[in-house]
């Protein structure tokens, strides 16, 4: 796997649950339950150790951005329902 890190639209994760690549970009048009599974697949492989650092980073900033993108949907939810 090679990243280019300079252009966060060519940053992609390839997911096993979801059995394809997602990128970056995408993260907002996820459903929620798509963005769970990605979310919990990242995380399980920032614990793996046979994993390069570059792979580690960007499981990592999938499964950070997924989660501000779950909280303000959150929040938006709740907003909406008062």
């Amino acid at each position: 796997m090679k990243y280019n890190l300079q252009n966060p639209d060519d940053i992609w994760f390839k997911s096993f649950l979801l059995k394809r690549e997602v990128k970056l970009n995408e993260l907002e048009t996820l459903a929620q339950d798509e963005l769970d599974y990605l979310m919990a697949e990242t995380k399980a492989r920032v614990k793996e150790e046979e994993i390069t650092r570059e792979l580690k980073f960007i499981a990592n900033v999938f499964y950070e951005l997924g989660m501000i993108k779950t909280l303000a949907r959150e929040r938006r939810d709740k907003d909406d329902s008062q």
